[in-house]
């Protein structure tokens, strides 16, 4: 049972290229709206305050159902559509999926910002609403993922191929952290991947 159904913490109009995206109709605003929460545990986490709390502990919640969300998107002038995003938005995957559906059907694009940590049927239920993604591929060892996130590689992997299948616009993130994610040969083993 969702407790954040409906329930945003952030709900701004932005830069695409904010979420970021640079190659996903650049120039472009996009409605951007996020919720509290987050299926990872990352130690160096920015959005920490919304990320790592439960609807019952954060106070500045605004709930808004689907059709008020896609009705804000279309009110914007040259509004490209909807981004989610600012926490993790698996972790309110019923209500980005019941938001993404009306908003392809009134032509609005939707953007899924991620750190890629779903299982694949669910990824793959997204693929007919979902237009892009921007994917944090946080490091490229299951050490740095376990001891810094929480979690693990393979299913982030997993993710990414999922999406490259289904021939959705995927740009991936890479936060470089000293001493942590940042040996030169674990990067370039991850972009030989990436590139494969």
């Amino acid at each position: 049972m969702s407790d954040n159904y409906g329930k945003l913490c952030s709900l701004h109009l932005d830069p695409i290229e904010k979420k970021p995206l640079y190659h996903y109709h650049p120039g472009r605003n996009i409605l951007s709206v996020g919720s509290v929460g987050c299926n990872l545990h990352c130690r160096f986490c920015q959005n920490w305050e919304i990320s790592q709390t439960a609807v019952k502990d954060y106070p500045h919640l605004s709930e808004y159902d689907p059709e008020k969300i896609v009705d804000l998107a279309l009110e914007e002038k040259e509004n490209l559509g909807i981004a989610y995003t600012y926490n993790e938005p698996t972790v309110w995957y019923e209500y980005m999926l019941d938001i993404a559906g009306q908003a392809a059907d009134k032509g609005l694009k939707n953007v899924m910002v991620t750190n890629g940590f779903i299982n694949t049927d669910p990824l793959r239920e997204l693929m007919p609403v979902m237009h892009a993604f921007s994917v944090d591929l946080k490091a490229f060892t299951e050490n740095f993922y376990r001891r810094l996130t929480s979690s693990s590689l393979a299913p982030v992997l997993e993710s990414l191929k999922t999406i490259r299948e289904h021939g959705r616009h995927l740009e991936i993130t890479n936060l470089l952290i000293p001493d942590q994610n940042d040996d030169e040969k674990d990067f370039r083993t991850m972009l030989e991947w990436i590139r494969k």
